[in-house]
């Protein structure tokens, strides 16, 4: 496998029969009939539509990652490579994507949440502070 032609980018619905096939071929890999439906993914994905990532290898997908969060905690769920493709960095650059656009994410909404409460506060949390430092 040749790195140049290894493309990780945001997963779309468009991308689920694919997805699903590599869910299918890997031995032992679990899935829900609610949660890992074409309706339930679509939703998932909806709710987060910048954190799940797919890699790409010559036009096919070979691997995948379900990432979101609810706010306060983010999980990566069904993470796989496709058998043939694995041992060369594949899943690690899934989930350092993951990672970034929930990071891009969080500074988003931290904003946000900073400029709508400002107001309200007499001068700047310690929390806020603190949580800028860290990132």
């Amino acid at each position: 496998m040749n790195d140049t032609n290894l493309t990780i980018r945001p997963m779309t619905i468009d991308d689920f029969e694919q997805v699903h096939s590599l869910w299918m071929e890997i031995h032992g890999f679990g899935i829900r009939s609610i949660d890992d439906s074409k309706e339930g993914v679509e939703r998932f994905i909806r709710r987060n539509p910048t954190t799940s990532m797919v890699a790409v290898c010559d036009g096919k997908i070979v691997g995948a990652i379900l990432c979101g969060h609810d706010g306060r905690r983010a999980g990566l769920y069904h993470v796989c490579v496709q058998e043939n493709y694995r041992k060369h960095g594949i899943g690690q650059k899934l989930v350092e994507r993951c990672l970034e656009a929930l990071k891009a994410e969080s500074q988003s909404d931290r904003l946000q949440a900073e400029r709508d409460w400002q107001p309200l506060l007499a001068e700047p949390r310690l929390e806020i502070l603190r949580q800028r430092e860290l990132l």
